[in-house]
């Protein structure tokens, strides 16, 4: 989201390729994407969310309700979030708009947002420099960590480890899960904003104060230890080419898991592309 030029803009992952989706914003300040590829944007000064498909066209407004918003998430159910940073309010309404509601209150100056793995909400709480945490209903508000200063972006790695920009303190940061352990993981920002993880893990940060997008890539430590062999271990091969089958590619609305020659299944987890888990189940 390209506040000031008033844009909503995409490059490639190596960072070339910029181009403008979409027009007739004004100060847009986050965007997301949706399941089915479309891009979520708070059109902030607009008091607008809108939406567009993944190329920027079929623009439209999903409501004209919340007149200063900030951050935006999706939960696994579709559920679109949004800081609602004037009112000090966490709204929420259905993946077309429809039903919004009241999902927390009591923040002041909320921005960044974004959803753990488990459908836990985490809200950037800048007026309070706290990062808060809260069930996917909106209660059981709690503080994670502490030491930010006006931190506005938040996000959640594979690992399920939180990334805060904390901005008046110009680093990015890094906690567990919990709230603990918390680290620094660069110093080199300017009013760092909005930040992201990309797939390979890649860390991107919009360096406002330098007009900027900037990525952290962080130095691969190898968990990899030395193992002799006292005894042969027998193992029966597997060929899951033919003793297992998952349809149909691509998944919409169902998917079938069928197995053959006695394979078991213990456990499937499906985890979308954002890293959070949508179904877990057992045998």
């Amino acid at each position: 989201a390209d506040t000031f030029n008033n844009a909503i803009k995409r490059i490639d992952a190596d960072g070339t390729n910029i181009e403008t989706l979409g027009t007739g914003f004004n100060q847009p300040t986050s965007v997301a994407v949706q399941v089915d590829g479309k891009i979520l944007v708070t059109d902030t000064n607009n008091g607008a969310i809108k939406r567009m498909d993944a190329d920027g066209s079929n623009i439209e407004t999903l409501t004209l309700s919340i007149n200063s918003s900030s951050g935006i998430a999706v939960q696994a159910d579709g559920k679109i979030l949004v800081a609602d940073i004037q009112n000090g309010l966490i709204r929420r309404m259905d993946a077309d708009g429809s039903n919004l509601e009241t999902l927390a209150s009591g923040f002041i100056l909320p921005i960044g947002i974004a959803v753990q793995s488990d459908g836990k909400i985490l809200v950037a709480d800048a007026g309070n420099n706290a990062i808060k945490r809260m069930d996917a209903d909106g209660t059981n508000i709690e503080t994670l960590g502490s030491g930010f200063s006006g931190p506005s972006g938040i996000a959640v790695q594979l690992d399920g480890k939180i990334l805060v920009a904390d901005t008046s303190n110009n680093v990015i940061k890094r906690m567990d899960a919990d709230g603990t352990n918390i680290t620094t993981l660069s110093s080199v920002f300017n009013n760092p904003r909005g930040i992201a993880v990309q797939l390979d893990g890649k860390i991107l940060v919009a360096d406002t104060g330098n007009n900027a997008i900037k990525r952290i890539t962080e130095a691969y430590t190898s968990n990899r230890v030395a193992v002799t062999l006292s005894e042969t271990l027998s193992v029966e091969d597997v060929d899951f080419n033919t003793a297992l089958q998952i349809y149909p590619n691509p998944v919409q609305d169902m998917l079938y898991i069928s197995t053959k020659n006695g394979l078991l299944i213990e456990q499937i987890t499906v985890i979308d592309a954002l890293g959070r888990i949508i179904l877990r189940t057992k045998s």
